[in-house]
């Protein structure tokens, strides 16, 4: 999922929306900070992947919601190592999960949502602010079942 100027590498729709960010030994902490920032308002779950040579410092910088997945280097294998379970998010915002879809897929909110047809012709922004009126769990249950 592209996200402004921030990708995830891994996206699980499941139920809940699940990212997974990897940080291997080649790459630096330095995107991290606005990484978060996105992600702490987008996902229900995220768990980081890192190599042994970040540990001791993600976990000082993400946030405690955070799952946090160790790599160990076994001779020619790697193991996954689990070191904090993630928790579920609270500070997921509608505008956001809104935004991850197509104007073509947010005209289809329309007709579910029995807003007026009319609607149809405004621009994507505008579509976004207007839904935003709707419930949380009804906004992620739509967006959920488009992404899938």
């Amino acid at each position: 999922m592209d996200f402004g100027a921030s990708r995830v590498d891994v996206a699980v729709v499941n139920g809940i929306l699940h990212g997974y960010e990897i940080k291997s030994e080649s790459d630096n902490l330095n995107r991290l900070p606005r990484q978060m920032s996105y992600y702490d308002r987008l996902f229900e779950q995220m768990t980081i992947v890192v190599d042994e040579s970040h540990y001791q410092e993600i976990i000082n910088i993400v946030p405690s919601w955070w799952g946090i997945m160790l790599v160990k280097k076994k001779k020619n294998d790697f193991q996954l190592v689990p070191k904090r379970e993630g928790r579920k998010n609270n500070l997921q915002e509608k505008e956001i999960l809104l935004k991850l879809l197509w104007t073509r897929e947010l005209e289809k909110f329309i007709d579910v949502f029995h807003y007026p047809k009319r609607m149809k012709r405004l621009r994507k922004d505008k579509l976004v602010e207007q839904f935003q009126e709707q419930e949380l769990y009804e906004i992620r249950e739509f967006v959920y079942h488009a992404l899938k």
